[in-house]
């Protein structure tokens, strides 16, 4: 009887790790990081960490409006780690997906618990990225909003290797040349109705060789569906391009300096930044979004889950890209431009990020993959 009760007693004794959540390594470090960064913001540490690098950029070059710019070049450099692991964290966002998923239809408390003790390295990291990114956009502009064009700027704010700056501040004018056309030439609605046949024949010229080609099993799936992506899925951006070009088809060009003081809030570069934020936005998530829907392709998922998935994940990215701009617009709408000059360099570099970074991280990840996969091919 005593031996049965001991056994029983044993059965129902709740363990420590059952009754207190223990948090893994990757969620301790995580909030960490995010602890530190708040308190960084606080303190006066990201002030001084950029206050300085714009002033050291400063005492190299000796104009304030190129000293912006190399901010923001400076700024993308340091984001360079958190672009490389959002493009290695996008072939296995499904994972995420599905549990995200798995949370809103279980609706099981218990399966919370665990994911914290595991950790849920994906999570944590968007929300690592996302304070980050939030801290330091939110102390630059903080920066360019403090007066130190023509208040003596207070010396703790810089590293003690920064050369103090010399009064009045030097070329706060910034000059950007742009090429624009003066004149066009409209070739008629007829011309429109011919380009837009010149599409579509094309387009059934397109299906048809890949028609003929399939049934002799001479084109491979992956390359048709790169010819039917810039070919169905751009028809209607054709379409209204062609229209623009016929109807107001450029016949002269001439240099133009876009200037503006840095000191002082532009609203034409405001509206500039806002829309090229939106453009930035859009342009650097649908690599990631090809890169999930060939993950999930090649995984064998279903083609309308694909479809579907692939519909949602354009729509938020258009919502976010629209609300973002439109706060990019409102918000930095009174802070002095060289804000927005900083930002829209930082989204220059960026749209040109997915042709040469990206294909090169992207090229490096494959190489590794293919690797490994020589490595661990087993030995016939």
């Amino acid at each position: 009887m005593d031996d049965k009760r001991r056994e029983n007693t044993a059965l129902v004794s709740p363990s420590m790790g059952r009754l207190i959540p223990v948090a893994s390594l990757s969620t301790i470090l995580a909030f960490a990081i995010v602890i530190f960064m708040i308190y960084a913001f606080f303190s006066g540490i990201t002030m001084q960490f950029y206050a300085s690098f714009l002033f050291l950029f400063y005492s190299w070059v000796g104009h304030m409006w190129v000293a912006v710019i190399c901010l923001g070049i400076f700024q993308t450099l340091l984001m360079v780690p958190f672009r490389m692991i959002n493009l290695s964290k996008s072939q296995s966002l499904d994972h995420f997906k599905e549990t995200a998923q798995q949370l809103a239809t279980e609706k099981d408390q218990y399966f919370l618990k665990k994911q914290f003790k595991k950790g849920g390295n994906v999570a944590l990291y968007y929300v690592v990225n996302f304070v980050v990114a939030l801290v330091s956009y939110i102390t630059i502009g903080r920066l360019f909003l403090t007066d130190f064009y023509s208040v003596p700027l207070d010396p703790k704010h810089l590293y003690s290797f920064v050369t103090y700056p010399a009064y009045p501040i030097a070329d706060r004018i910034f000059k950007i040349p742009y090429t624009w056309f003066t004149t066009t030439h409209d070739f008629g609605v007829h011309a429109v109705y011919w380009a837009w046949g010149g599409l579509l024949f094309l387009q059934l010229a397109i299906y048809i060789g890949l028609y003929f080609a399939k049934r002799r099993k001479a084109l491979t799936p992956q390359f048709s569906k790169t010819v039917t992506r810039f070919t169905t899925g751009n028809l209607l951006l054709l379409m209204a391009l062609s229209w623009w070009l016929m109807r107001h088809f450029p016949t002269g060009w001439q240099g133009f300096l876009f200037t503006g003081d840095v000191g002082l809030p532009n609203q034409r570069l405001n509206s500039i930044t806002a829309i090229a934020t939106f453009i930035t936005l859009v342009w650097t998530n649908l690599p990631k979004i090809r890169i999930q829907i060939e993950t999930a392709e090649a995984a064998g998922y279903d083609k309308k889950v694909i479809q579907q998935t692939q519909k949602e994940l354009l729509e938020e990215t258009f919502k976010v890209a629209s609300v973002v701009g439109l706060g990019a617009y409102f918000i930095t709408n009174l802070i002095p431009s060289a804000f927005e000059l900083s930002i829209f360099t930082l989204e220059i570099i960026s749209w040109v990020s997915p042709l040469t970074l990206d294909r090169l991280i992207l090229g490096g990840m494959k190489a590794k993959q293919a690797e490994e996969a020589t490595v661990n091919k087993p030995e016939t």
